[in-house]
């Protein structure tokens, strides 16, 4: 029988399912997912090199912004809490964001 090498037995393995359980937040504004993506090739209209995702764990609702720098976080950040407070009636400063950061 011939040895299979290293690389293909990984290419080939499989993970079995995950066993834990997840909880979903328990209301709308409870736990806001946001990643940051960039810089994007070729960049958008008017040089937007950034784009930053927000979505809502419970309701799953989305918003992406575009940003020239990473510094423009806080606006488009502003910009996410105005509309999701003005759609979903929850009393600004209620959001709880979520980022990748430690």
């Amino acid at each position: 029988m011939k040895e299979v090498c290293r690389a293909c037995r990984l290419g080939k393995a499989t993970k079995l399912p995950f066993k834990g359980k997840f909880e979903r937040s328990k209301g709308i504004g409870d736990c806001v997912h946001s990643d940051i993506m960039g810089p994007l090739e070729p960049s958008y209209p008017e040089e937007y090199k950034y784009a930053v995702k927000f979505q809502d764990d419970y309701s799953r609702y989305g918003y992406v912004g575009f940003m020239r720098n990473k510094s423009n976080l806080p606006d488009v950040f502003h910009a996410f809490a105005v509309l999701f407070n003005n759609t979903t009636s929850k009393p600004p400063g209620a959001i709880n964001l979520i980022t990748d950061r430690v």
